[in-house]
């Protein structure tokens, strides 16, 4: 009896190790979730690309474009709130 369970224990020892195994050697990779070319994530922002393929320089926007952006988002989430000042700050504007 003592050697029938030392053989189903030992058994059952390998089949889990070799099914965690092989999941990991065979399942998804998360970590491509959001690399180039694949589809989205929590932090995926799509690309555009231009006609040679590298990606396309989007064209700076100006501080009463930023405005206005930030207005219509405003709006959107309390009508009763107003946008303050537009401070350029680089490669983006603070609101």
């Amino acid at each position: 009896m003592k050697k029938h369970v030392r053989v189903f224990i030992t058994t059952v020892v390998f089949l889990f190790i070799a099914g965690t195994t092989a999941f990991f050697l065979t399942g998804p990779s998360t970590a491509n979730a959001c690399g180039y070319g694949s589809s989205g994530g929590q932090d995926y922002v799509p690309q555009r690309k231009s006609s040679t393929g590298y990606l396309a320089e989007k064209s700076a926007i100006f501080p009463d474009q930023a405005r206005e952006i930030v207005r219509n988002h405003i709006n959107r989430l309390n009508p009763d709130l107003e946008v303050g000042n537009i401070n350029d700050a680089g490669s983006f504007y603070e609101a």
